[in-house]
C-alpha cells in the first residue's frame, strides 16, 4: 500500500470537472484514454501514444475528421467494456451545460458542439460511435486536437454515467486503478482495477490519500514512516507546493 499525506482535499472526483494538479495524478491512475503520453521519463514521456485506440487516429485529407479503431480488452472496474461509446459519452458529457466542465472549450470545435453547449441537443452530430470505431469531425482543422484527447477530461466513462452525477461519485475506473472510496473530509482510496486491459504499471494494491492532514503533520508522518509521500500546501511565502517522500529515499 502506498500512503499519501495531503494537507488539502478535493471537491470533485468527476473527470469532467477535475482541475486540481494533485487530482490529475489520481485521474491519470484511474483513467484510460484514447491517446495518452508514453509512460517514460524525459522526452519519451512527451510522446503521444495510443492507449485504448489501436493506433494513432486516421485523419482525413481536410484534417477535420479523426477516426479511431478501439482496442478490445479494456474494461471498467465493474467489468463493463470500455468501447467507442464510452469516449463519445465522455465528450458529450463535458459539453452539457449542467455539468459545468472547465474543459468545454477543449471540444467546442466539434461539429454540433454548440447545440449541446446551449442545451438544444444531447450529443454533438460530429461524434459517431459504434462497431468498435469512433469518428470525430471538427468544424475546422486543429492540430492540437489529439493532445486534448490525452487530458484527464477525456477519461472513458460508462454511457449511462449521469450528466448530473454527484461530484463525489466517481465513475468506475478504466485505468490501472479505480477510485474505490472518497470522503472529502478524510480519505481517498485507489484500488487496482481487476479488469484493466492495458500495460501501465500497478505497483501497489492500494493507494490511500489521507486528506486534510494538518500541514505540520505531513512531514512528521513521512519522517515517522506513517506516510510514504507528503504534499503540504504551500504557504503564502512559498511559490509552489513542497513534496516530501520516504519512497524516493528508500530507492536511493
Amino acid at each position: 500500500m502506498l500512503r499519501v499525506a495531503f494537507a488539502g482535499t478535493f471537491t470533485s472526483v468527476d473527470p469532467a470537472t477535475s482541475y486540481n494538479s494533485y487530482l490529475a495524478q489520481i485521474q491519470y491512475a484511474a483513467c484510460a484514454k484514447l491517446l495518452n503520453y508514453a509512460d517514460a521519463a524525459g522526452r519519451r514521456g512527451t510522446r503521444l501514444v495510443p492507449e485504448v485506440a489501436r493506433t494513432l487516429p486516421v485523419v482525413s485529407r481536410d484534417r477535420r475528421t479523426y477516426t479511431f479503431a478501439i482496442r478490445r480488452g479494456f474494461r471498467f472496474a465493474d467489468g463493463r467494456a470500455v468501447n467507442a461509446e464510452s469516449f463519445a459519452a465522455a465528450i458529450n458529457r463535458i459539453l452539457r451545460p449542467g455539468v459545468g466542465s472547465i474543459a468545454r472549450s477543449y471540444f467546442a470545435d466539434i461539429l454540433g458542439a454548440r447545440d449541446v453547449l446551449e442545451g438544444r441537443a444531447e450529443s454533438a452530430r460530429g461524434i459517431r460511435a459504434g462497431g468498435g470505431r469512433l469518428e470525430i469531425r471538427l468544424a475546422h482543422p486543429a492540430f492540437d486536437f489529439p493532445h486534448r484527447l490525452a487530458t484527464q477530461y477525456a477519461c472513458a466513462v460508462p454511457a449511462d454515467y449521469s450528466p448530473s452525477a454527484r461530484a463525489t461519485a466517481p465513475p468506475p475506473g478504466s485505468g490501472p486503478y479505480s477510485i474505490a472510496e472518497f470522503d472529502p473530509a478524510r480519505t481517498l482510496t485507489l484500488r487496482r482495477n481487476p479488469h484493466y486491459g492495458g500495460t501501465r504499471p500497478r505497483r501497489w494494491d492500494e493507494i490511500v490519500w489521507s486528506l486534510r492532514t494538518p500541514v505540520d503533520a505531513v512531514h512528521l508522518q513521512v519522517e515517522r514512516g506513517e506516510a510514504d509521500v507528503g504534499f503540504p500546501i504551500a504557504g503564502t511565502t512559498e511559490p509552489s507546493p513542497r513534496v516530501c517522500s520516504s519512497v524516493s529515499e528508500a530507492r536511493k
